[in-house]
C-alpha cells in the first residue's frame, strides 16, 4: 500500500500547485564579443594602444523603419548597451554588447556601432 501511495502522491502534487498562465514571457540573456584589432594586429580597445577607442565615446545604434535610433536605457548597468573589458583568463580587451536590437519587426535586424569618431563602424556619417 505505500508504494502506491507514493506513487499517486509522486505524480499528484507536483500538478496541485500548477497553474495555468496564458501570459508567459520568456526572457532570453545573451550578448555579443568583438575585438577590434588594427591592421598591425594592435587591440583598439586596450587604454595601453595609441588611438584606442574610450568605452565612454563608444554608441550603438539600431536601424528602426529606416532612422537611426541610438540606444539609451537609464535603467540599465550598462545604459548604452554595451561595456568594454576582459573576462577572466583573457588576454585582450573586447566590445560587449549586452542587447540587441528588438524594436525593429525586420529579421535580420541592423545594429550600427559608433566608436566615437561621429562614424559608423561601415564609413557612413552617422544621421541624428
Amino acid at each position: 500500500m505505500k508504494p502506491v501511495l507514493f506513487l499517486v502522491l509522486l505524480f499528484v502534487l507536483p500538478m496541485y500547485n500548477c497553474k495555468k498562465n496564458n501570459n508567459l514571457r520568456e526572457d532570453i540573456n545573451y550578448s555579443i564579443q568583438i575585438f577590434v584589432e588594427s591592421g598591425s594586429g594592435q587591440n583598439l580597445l586596450d587604454p595601453n594602444t595609441p588611438g584606442y577607442f574610450k568605452e565612454e565615446n563608444i554608441r550603438m545604434y539600431w536601424l528602426v523603419e529606416g532612422r537611426e535610433e541610438l540606444f539609451f536605457n537609464p535603467k540599465l548597468d550598462y545604459p548604452y548597451g554595451l561595456t568594454v573589458g576582459k573576462e577572466l583568463g583573457q588576454a585582450n580587451n573586447y566590445l560587449k554588447i549586452i542587447t540587441v536590437n528588438h524594436r525593429d519587426k525586420e529579421n535580420p535586424t541592423t545594429t550600427y556601432i559608433d566608436w566615437g569618431n561621429g562614424m559608423l563602424q561601415d564609413g557612413s556619417k552617422l544621421i541624428k
